[in-house]
């Protein structure tokens, strides 16, 4: 169990819930927040996070700095509460919106995409400026190695253990796959799979946000559900949030983005 993934019960003192600075108030504190999942990609013509630096999305951008340069799919994982918020949004060159994001709820864990292609330099220097000093960074890569159960029962193993030791947690095709796998939400007929492979079959019981994702294609907000899904199960709370069904939506804050095409 990590920072963003602990959950409470009425056996914890409150001190966790109360900041540093006013203990006899109410608050939550930094090692209380959420987890924060971030999908990231570049809208600029093919080039990867890697090869964009700062310099070249200052070129991206129009006089008025409103052009949309980048979009984020977000989840939210409130493990308190048990409370999964996602979204899907367009971005500027100053990132406003994830800015935004990050002081709405100041996350105690954030999650973003390793590898080559993953998130990039301007974002991880924002995190680490706009994030509180005790908030945990960590990194999600495109294939990460799923650890075996080592339950006794081998009914419990093979619920616990994914269909394949490699996973690949920003695959939004998979992640919904698992979903229908692991039943957390109940199945809108007696169906136990996905009709031909279509991971949109059997989700009307769903909730409504996420049925709106899948039917709606936002693959960037379904990627980061992806590995938000893959980092709960590896600190077996999966179960014990995702089955409460509260799910909610993210909208940010109107601007006046264009198109960066």
């Amino acid at each position: 169990v990590t920072k963003g993934t602990r959950t409470y019960c009425y056996l914890d003192d409150d001190s966790c819930f109360r900041t540093n600075d006013d203990r006899s108030g109410g608050g939550r504190g930094a090692s209380t927040g959420p987890l924060v999942v971030i999908k990231e990609i570049l809208l600029n013509s093919g080039k990867s996070t890697v090869e964009m630096d700062v310099n070249d999305e200052a070129t991206e951008d129009d006089d008025d700095g409103a052009k949309a340069i980048c979009e984020y799919g977000i989840t939210v994982v409130d493990a308190i509460t048990g409370t999964v918020t996602l979204g899907q949004f367009a971005d500027d060159v100053l990132r406003s919106r994830i800015c935004t994001l990050i002081a709405s709820y100041g996350p105690s864990e954030v999650l973003i995409e390793g590898g080559e292609n993953g998130a990039s330099k301007t974002l991880v220097s924002l995190l680490q400026s706009a994030c509180s000093p005790t908030t945990v960074i960590s990194r999600v890569n495109p294939i990460e190695r799923f650890p075996r159960s080592t339950a006794v029962s081998l009914e419990v193993r093979k619920m616990l253990d994914r269909t394949s030791a490699d996973v690949h947690p920003w695959d939004a095709t998979e992640a919904v796959k698992e979903l229908h796998r692991r039943s957390y939400y109940p199945r809108s007929s007696r169906k136990k799979n996905p009709v031909n492979g279509n991971v949109g079959d059997c989700i009307g019981r769903w909730p409504e946000v996420l049925q709106a994702c899948i039917q709606g294609g936002a693959e960037l907000a379904l990627s980061s559900f992806g590995a938000a899904l893959f980092y709960l199960q590896r600190s077996l709370v999966d179960t014990e949030i995702l089955s409460m069904g509260n799910v909610k939506a993210y909208i940010p804050p109107n601007n006046t983005l264009t198109s960066a095409e």
